[in-house]
């Protein structure tokens, strides 16, 4: 039987999608239904008991939560009923739970792993970034078993982007390069590598009076927001992209 395909979206705002439609995290609206659809997803080649997913879903402890968890796996099949009309999206066995075998699942967070493994298109880049450049499910950052996933996944995703912006300043696309390193500094507005990059972007471009006021100003924010000093690679590279100590 082919599989059936389900786009899964993490970074930014949570949606389902497939040919019957999509199911936003509006429609959610739930942090616990969000996390355990989060768990399945990203484990989902593994049977995940019970008992991890009520350690997952309320750390501090829960009354009864093997009555909680399948209440809410209950709760969510009935939310995602309008586009999984003929099989669970979540399915049980044995007392532990994964996401239906038969879906196939497109996750923008793992498209990560293929495309950052071939040469970058530039064109393929930005309309996977124009999608995707967002932080990953914000909600989830203040969770004990979020905040590692969310720091993880926005990493790569900063990574990536920087690979993208520096063939960008390559080809000459220096305006794309700006306006891409600041959609990433949404999501890591302390990386000192998407800074450099507006800072060279703008230097090549010709607007060197805008590159050393967002070298000044990146400075300025380190010290004064954080109390710390840019690392010594951040203050040199004035001497690789302005070519002098007077800045």
């Amino acid at each position: 039987m082919q599989q059936k395909k389900v786009y899964i979206s993490f970074f930014g705002t949570m949606t389902i999608k497939n040919e019957y439609g999509i199911i936003t995290e509006q429609d959610i609206n739930s942090n616990q239904m969000k996390k355990l659809i989060a768990y399945l997803v990203l484990n989902r080649k593994s049977l995940i008991s019970a008992d991890i997913l009520t350690a997952i879903l309320w750390p501090q402890g829960n009354d009864d939560p093997y009555t909680a968890l399948r209440g809410l796996v209950f709760r969510l099949r009935k939310l995602l009923k309008p586009v999984f009309p003929d099989d669970d999206f979540i399915v049980a066995k044995n007392g532990s739970y994964i996401i239906n075998p038969i879906f196939d699942l497109v996750v923008d967070a793992e498209q990560l792993y293929v495309i950052s493994k071939y040469k970058i298109s530039t064109t393929g880049a930005k309309a996977f970034l124009d999608n995707s450049c967002y932080p990953f499910i914000e909600s989830l950052a203040n969770d004990i078993w979020g905040l590692p996933v969310c720091t993880y996944y926005n990493s790569r995703l900063i990574t990536y982007i920087c690979t993208v912006i520096s063939k960008m300043i390559e080809d000459d696309d220096y305006d794309d390069a700006v306006k891409y390193a600041t959609k990433g500094l949404v999501i890591d507005h302390m990386s000192e590598k998407l800074h450099l990059l507006i800072i060279e972007a703008l230097a090549k471009k010709g607007c060197r009076q805008l590159a050393v006021k967002h070298y000044k100003n990146t400075i300025t924010m380190f010290q004064n927001e954080y109390g710390i000093t840019p690392t010594k690679q951040f203050l040199s590279s004035k001497y690789r992209i302005f070519n002098s100590e007077e800045v």
